[in-house]
């Protein structure tokens, strides 16, 4: 055999490896869709682009922007906070079949920072991590109370339901299309307000995060109906 043969298959190899990362280069490049810059979507609702793709990724950025005023990623106050004379009555139920019912009330006499408010909680792993959504009211006085309400939501995903004919499996056109965070709803010092909030899933535990930022908050009252 030629003392170069070897040498010569290592090559024929290295040849083929490279090859391969061509086609697959390829192939991503085929699979992504062909923007180079977000659409023009002044009164798309109206008339809508004729690309479905860019219809897809205007309803992503409308709803990325009804939520940027709102949405934060991270709690922006470190630690626990203090909660004095704190009253709760609380009742919730799991169900494999259905969703999760939490109704109750608290009465928190004063808050100052970040409290974790329990308002359900489970031992059955069944239902660790469930996505719990919970509608009330809430007031305060002296000081404004903070509810951060998480959020994990592929805002491209979302979009793919309000148009019709669009590959659901296509990759985002742009990073940025994910929200991981919080929602934040802030009451007023002296007002009664409606609110929705997701709570906080911690294994088995279910908590409403509240935040007083500014000092302490007093007479926090929430009432929650099924």
């Amino acid at each position: 055999m030629p003392p170069c043969s070897n040498q010569t298959a290592d090559l024929r190899a290295s040849g083929f490896r490279n090859w391969m990362r061509c086609l697959s280069l390829a192939a991503m490049l085929c699979a992504a869709p062909a923007f180079a810059s977000p659409p023009d979507c002044t009164d798309f609702k109206n008339t809508p682009p004729r690309d479905k793709l860019e219809e897809r990724w205007c309803w992503a950025l409308d709803i990325k922007a009804r939520y940027s005023e709102k949405f934060v990623e991270t709690v922006p106050v470190n630690g626990d906070g203090v909660a004095r004379n704190v009253k709760s009555k609380w009742v919730s139920s799991f169900s494999t079949n259905g969703g999760t019912q939490v109704s109750g009330n608290s009465k928190i006499e004063e808050l100052d920072g970040v409290l974790r408010l329990e308002l359900a909680s489970t031992r059955n792993s069944l239902y660790y991590g469930r996505q719990v959504k919970v509608s009330g009211t809430i007031s305060t006085k002296d000081n404004k109370v903070v509810i951060y309400s998480p959020i994990d939501t592929n805002l491209w995903t979302l979009a793919a339901v309000l148009v019709d004919g669009t590959d659901r499996n296509a990759p985002p056109p742009e990073d940025g299309l994910h929200l991981k965070g919080y929602l934040a709803h802030t009451i007023e010092p002296g007002e009664t307000q409606k609110f929705s909030a997701e709570l906080l899933s911690l294994a088995g535990d279910f908590y409403l995060v509240l935040v007083a930022p500014d000092g302490p908050a007093k007479n926090i009252q929430i009432e929650i109906t099924d």
